[in-house]
């Protein structure tokens, strides 16, 4: 849950937002004045703000009125804390709308039961109160405002991180340099098309584009045909042509952007030749004799180690030069936490277009999972496991079991890290046991032999705990 803090005092600010974090796994917005708070607050979406009373300028209870007066204010929890116990104070506070008041110093226990109230409003999903879990899925989905824009050729994409925003204001920058190449580098599944794709079309905010956008993967392209792909050729040029000739991606990219995917896959024979269109900023087709002038932005992306191949002579070091003037690198995944879980939000209201009752939330202990994966297959597999989930079971919340037993499927690799969600209710030891038996016996590919091993414990110690006997 994204949670807005708000107190003058910055040491026992940034003490609360790291127990806020690591103890209750919750996203924390610090900031020192509410001033700043109420612009924070119109540009994001925040299920819960904790706020000090006594501050300088606007104090916590003007701040909690013009929250509740604002558009989206009647959505938010304000919880007020004070130094000063008055119960003139705490009377005002309720009247106001704050949803608790609480006393420094402040009790985490107290505190924590606050937030689990908070955070059962976000979840009620009972169908008693539907208008209002209609209002706590729309505040999850909009998180942060402006980081949604909508790409032709892709779709809606998120943009969550400090990271990802910085890319995506570079590639506003580089809009208008169309004779610049660009480099954009990441892992595979990180989303390269996507920014390349971002640059053409400013970032989002041009989305009336008309200029063709023409993508050409250099990896699925034989050496033998690459000239012909790339410049096209007249008639008769080579047995097996089109008779009435044909124009290459160059041509066809004309007035907008070409995009050459997985570069460090092209034949090394044809980079000079690539080399001297970016120079020359012209080219012949096959067989040709009229110069094309070029007015093509070209934009190439990998995932191999350009300087390492480079070294190794297998990419020519002129054209690395010259394909490197504007570098973008994405970060993997797992660099950039805050992304996942806003990016699984993300897929989940897209897949809840068409299954509208599914996985409206994410549990905390769900959160917790898809943040301790290391995602090696990036944006890409994260999209696939929301995905399977949505395939294989039916909830309203997405759990942290699902996830990984998703990943396990999936990878066939068991994860050392072992969320176990615990009814609210009563649970017996016996079945608690016996779930984290079955997880171990997945380790060892349900060998009774080894699972027993590494317990130590008899086979039919074992046996007796899985009820096969």
């Amino acid at each position: 849950m994204q949670i807005l803090l708000i107190d003058d005092d910055r040491q026992g600010n940034e003490t609360l937002a790291k127990f806020l974090r690591e103890k209750l796994f919750h996203e924390v917005t610090v900031e020192t004045n509410c001033d700043k708070a109420l612009e924070l607050f119109s540009e994001e979406s925040y299920p819960l703000i904790i706020s000090d009373i006594k501050m300088p300028g606007m104090d916590g209870l003007s701040f909690l009125k013009e929250v509740k007066c604002r558009a989206g204010g009647e959505n938010t929890e304000v919880v007020l804390i004070t130094g000063h116990g008055r119960l003139e104070d705490s009377i005002e506070a309720l009247r106001a709308g704050a949803f608790d008041y609480l006393l420094k110093p402040i009790d985490i226990r107290e505190l924590a039961q606050v937030i689990k109230r908070v955070e059962e409003k976000e979840m009620q999903l009972s169908g008693e109160n539907p208008a209002r879990e209609t209002q706590a899925v729309k505040r999850i989905e909009l998180q942060a405002n402006n980081c949604f824009l909508t790409l032709p050729g892709v779709g809606k994409i998120g943009i969550f991180s400090q990271e990802m925003r910085k890319i995506r204001d570079f590639a506003i920058k580089l809009y208008d340099h169309r004779d610049i190449p660009v480099m954009i580098e990441g892992e595979t599944g990180t989303g390269k098309e996507i920014i390349a794709r971002m640059l053409h079309y400013k970032g989002g905010s041009s989305e009336e584009n008309k200029q063709p956008f023409i993508s050409l993967n250099c990896s699925a392209i034989s050496a033998s045909l690459f000239e012909s792909e790339l410049f096209g050729y007249e008639r008769g040029a080579f047995t097996g042509a089109d008779p009435k000739g044909k124009a290459g991606k160059l041509e066809l990219a004309q007035g907008g952007t070409l995009f050459l995917d997985e570069i460090g896959d092209m034949p090394l024979e044809f980079q000079p030749k690539l080399l001297r269109v970016l120079q020359e900023r012209e080219f012949f087709r096959i067989s040709g004799s009229k110069k094309v002038k070029l007015d093509v932005r070209v934009i190439c992306a990998t995932n191999n180690d350009l300087p390492g191949m480079v070294e190794s002579n297998q990419f020519r070091r002129d054209l690395y030069y010259r394909l490197n003037t504007a570098r973008i690198q994405i970060p993997a995944l797992r660099e950039r936490k805050r992304d996942i879980v806003p990016l699984a939000q993300m897929f989940m209201a897209n897949l809840r277009e068409k299954q509208p009752d599914k996985f409206r939330l994410i549990t905390s202990a769900g959160k917790e999972v898809l943040e301790s994966l290391k995602w090696e297959g990036n944006v890409r597999e994260l999209r696939s496991v929301i995905e399977r989930i949505f395939l294989q079971y039916n909830d309203s919340m997405l759990r942290g079991s699902y996830i990984e037993s998703v990943i396990d499927e999936k990878s066939d690799k068991f994860s050392n890290v072992f969320h176990l969600e615990l009814p609210e209710t009563e649970m017996p030891l016996g079945e608690i046991e016996k779930l984290i038996v079955n997880r171990i016996m997945k380790l060892h590919n349900h060998n009774i032999t080894q699972t027993a091993g590494y317990l130590k414990i008899s086979r039919n110690r074992l046996k007796r705990l899985l009820k096969l006997t």
